[in-house]
């Protein structure tokens, strides 16, 4: 192998570049094209863009090339084409580090944008510091840039020798985006097979060598020692020099010929532990990347699989401390990926509910303490939670006048990852009646999805000692400071305003619907501040109705007077007036309605009472749609080969009528279901033909028999007579025109899901507006994600809630009849047992 620093192109080229030009090929000269033209971008466009950063100049391209012969198994086997592909790539994949100072204007207007990426949002992020917003904006779309400039630059240039229409700059562009693309993203988008010409080509295997090449361009070699001293760099960039300073070895692959697999080895000193942790860190990244070369070329043909030791051999020795590469067995990264992040919380901006749900706790809970020793004259505490935006400051601080915290709950339960303070015997023996919503010991850990830096400073109300606690979401380690406080209690969650900004694009509108859709603001002041504008805004969002808006004849039902740990209201529309039916007119018969009884009649003009016609509380009826285009029809049952797939396609693309037809029970119970034609009977004794006095036309032979069932609740004797419906979707009547009965369920105060009341034998004509209900039981307490509860007890809450209203509509009705009609349907199809209902109510329904 070459010495790597001596590397030139052309006069001491690389591996892959002299077997190319050995091979007498071509394609040699497309490289030497490609080199040429991307030379001197590579040489001084990227660094004009970031002069701090590390060298991704054509030298890191050599070297890539360099590591790329190292890593190949057999280049012997490979085409001339992957060869080229892989030597373009190496080239190229930085390629869109480079911006001319056009792109770069263009990029600031607007006018340029990749990934739908907001340069506005960059800005912000870094304060209005353009060259740092430009320098990340770059970096990370740099390889879509990348691929962007190969298929605009060098389609002319990236030809088949011999095949001057046969392009390959798509492939090259594509092998360049991959290096920063998931592996996933490689497995869906390159091929491991095709032909480009005579040349076969493995993109997947390309792609997958660069990715390894480029990240083993980690050493002095990159970072000339004179280069570094002049530059000195800040920063993060800063840190990646003196990070590649520290590796010593230019050659990093071996093989062990005994074990048959190569070697990633890396040797050299560090002096700051800091540096260190990021060094390890970069090996983290490297394994992972041996990892997937090993299974992603395992699954290949044997010249393309690729067999490295999991693991790269460390040597790297510190110097001034000793460092011990150990670790928890359980992954602190995983770890806090898991809890700090969308896998649970399914939306960053829950970040912000679990902080001020951690808040609203802290204050009814002092707010308990306080009304406890609360004395004649003494001043009400008032619990406040406040959201404040701070921009100059670039910070968001969550700020409550609650408990707050002293060094024992700090260490022992907010240090303490998955231990709950709530849910310890220091919290539970303290006799308190609040139950806080928290329980698991996490919900902290979800504001890293909203900052990555976070300051905690707090002081108990009971306590003069101030405790500030700093938090950075991949360190576990922490710094705690104190400090004598006495005018300040409770506790400030300080997040970095640019980070927590980005999760809301609408700014203060969308925190503050957010805050009126999360937090009952019946019990602690909420309120929403902006700094920058000098506005505040006080959430609201009570849990009980505005009277204005409820109608004359509208039914309230307050929950809590039949649930226990339940409370809230529900506004039931009418009650008196549309809940009881009496005839056919109704209820909503889907076509014009008819009565057969050996003669078919309009139903208005008949005096069949509805009640007679129904069986087992059942109402069936024939609903048939006459077709008007009978030629129309029969083309597409030709054309299907099938009655029903015809006439269904028939309905979707024509306007057409019902016609309803009603008969006594022992009649209707003879009608067919389904597809009949003109030598049928619809039911007995009523034939197809009777239809083409109804409109069907008389070309068509052929129609549709559909049964409609309505569940119908009566008492014998009496005319009134209540309308059901299942919750199966299959069911004829399910919510069909009604109302969709959703509401919003709290859980102490905090919003945890909206869902529709949904079981059978519901009241078709029970209209109630949308509410809110409140859950303060004590053992009720939402899941991990707080986007839900136990299944049985979601179960159990609707058909309390039902159960209540019913009652409460009960309570309401003036007619005897149907007060006892309600009554009896509610003992016979809303007796379930529930854990909220109070017992005397128990008793009425059982």
């Amino acid at each position: 192998m070459k010495e790597i620093s001596q590397l030139h192109f052309e006069s001491n080229p690389p591996l892959l570049v002299s077997e190319l030009k050995e091979r007498s090929t071509d394609l040699y000269s497309v490289v030497l094209s490609v080199y040429r033209k991307t030379k001197d971008i590579l040489d001084t466009r990227v660094s004009q863009v970031f002069p701090d950063y590390t060298l991704h100049n054509v030298n890191h391209s050599l070297r890539i090339i360099n590591y790329m012969g190292e890593i190949i198994p057999s280049i012997e086997q490979l085409s001339d084409l992957e060869i080229t592909f892989l030597i373009c790539s190496a080239l190229l994949h930085d390629i869109g580090m480079g911006a001319t100072s056009s792109e770069v204007e263009r990029i600031k207007s607007g006018e340029l944008s990749y990934k739908d990426f907001s340069y506005e949002a960059f800005l912000k992020k870094f304060k209005n510091d353009h060259t740092k917003a430009v320098q990340d904006y770059i970096r990370r779309v740099h390889a879509l840039r990348s691929a962007e400039y190969i298929k605009k630059e060098l389609k002319d240039v990236l030809i088949v020798p011999t095949m001057p229409n046969t392009n390959f700059d798509e492939e090259v562009s594509k092998i360049c985006q991959s290096h920063t693309e998931d592996i996933s993203w490689i497995e869906k988008n390159l091929t491991t097979y095709s032909l480009k010409g005579s040349y076969k080509i493995n993109l997947q295997f390309c792609a997958m060598v660069l990715r390894l090449a480029d990240l083993l361009d980690f050493d002095s070699e990159r970072t000339p020692p004179s280069l570094y001293k002049v530059l000195e760099p800040t920063g993060v960039s800063d840190q990646e020099w003196k990070q590649h300073f520290s590796i010593d070895n230019s050659n990093k692959i071996t093989l062990d010929s005994t074990k048959g697999y190569k070697i990633i080895e890396l040797f050299g000193k560090c002096s700051n532990s800091i540096i260190h942790r990021k060094i390890l860190k970069y090996l983290d990244w490297i394994n992972d990347e041996i990892e997937n070369i090993n299974k992603v070329t395992s699954k290949m043909e044997n010249h393309y699989v690729v067999n490295f030791k999991s693991q790269v051999r460390n040597e790297i020795q510190s110097e001034g401390y000793t460092f011990a590469d150990l670790r928890f067995i359980i992954d602190f990264r995983q770890i806090t990926n898991l809890l700090m992040g969308e896998q649970i919380y399914g939306d960053k901006k829950n970040g912000l509910r679990e902080l001020i749900q951690n808040s609203i706790d802290a204050c009814k809970t002092r707010k308990e303490i306080e009304d406890k020793h609360r004395e004649f004259g003494d001043e009400e505490y008032e619990p406040v939670v406040k959201v404040i935006l701070d921009q100059d400051k670039n910070q968001v601080i969550i700020s409550d006048n609650g408990s707050g915290m002293n060094i024992e709950i700090l260490k022992n339960y907010f240090l303490n990852v998955g231990s709950s303070y709530y849910t310890s015997d220091d919290y539970m023996l303290k006799g308190l009646n609040h139950k806080p919503i928290g329980n698991y010991g996490i919900g902290f850990l979800a504001c890293f999805m909203l900052s990555d830096l976070v300051t905690v400073k707090t002081r108990h109300f009971e306590n003069s000692t101030r405790y500030e606690v700093e938090l950075a979401k991949e360190d576990e380690y922490v710094s705690i400071k104190e400090s004598e406080d006495v005018k300040h209690f409770g506790t400030d969650i300080i997040l970095k305003f640019d980070q927590f900004i980005q999760v809301w694009p609408e700014g203060m509108k969308e925190i503050q619907e957010y805050l009126e859709l999360y937090f009952l603001s019946d019990e602690v002041s909420i309120e929403l501040v902006d700094k920058a504008s000098k506005t505040k805004k006080t959430i609201s969002n009570s849990l009980v109705s505005i009277k204005q808006d409820v109608g004359q004849k509208d039914t309230i039902i307050d929950l809590s007077e039949f649930l226990d740990g339940v409370t809230g209201e529900v506004i039931v529309k009418n009650p008196n007036n549309i809940l009881f039916n009496y005839s056919f007119n109704d209820i909503s018969l889907l076509g014009e309605p008819y009565y057969y009884n050996e003669e078919m009649i309009n139903l208005e003009d008949s005096e069949i009472k509805i009640l007679s016609l129904v069986r087992d509380g059942k109402l069936k009826v024939v609903n048939i749609p006459i077709i008007e285009h009978g030629e129309r029809l029969e083309r597409l049952i030709e054309a299907f080969n099938n009655v029903k797939e015809g006439i269904e396609h028939y309905m979707e693309k024509n306007n057409f009528d019902y016609i309803t037809i009603l008969a006594p029970p022992e009649k209707i119970e003879t009608a067919y279901k389904g597809t009949i034609s003109y030598d049928d009977e619809i039911m007995d004794g009523l034939e197809f033909k009777v239809l083409y006095n109804y409109g069907q036309d008389r070309m068509c032979d052929h129609c549709l028999v559909d049964i409609g069932l309505f569940n119908l609740f009566s008492l014998p004797g009496n005319s009134a007579f209540l309308e059901l419906v299942d919750r199966s979707p299959n069911e004829f009547r399910y919510f069909r025109s009604k109302d969709s009965h959703d509401f919003r369920l709290y859980v102490k105060g905090v919003y945890v899901k909206s869902f529709k009341i949904v079981l059978e034998k519901m009241l078709y004509d029970l209209k109630f507006e949308n509410f809110k209900v409140n859950i303060v039981k004590d053992n009720i307490i939402p899941n991990v994600s707080r986007d839900g509860i136990q299944e049985e007890i979601e179960n159990n809450i609707s058909t309390a809630i039902y159960q209540a209203i019913c009652i409460g509509v009960y309570q309401k009705i003036e007619d005897i009849v149907e007060k006892e009609t309600l009554l009896q349907y509610i003992k016979q199809f809303k007796n379930t047992e529930t854990i909220f209902m109070k017992e005397k109510y128990k008793n009425l329904i059982n």
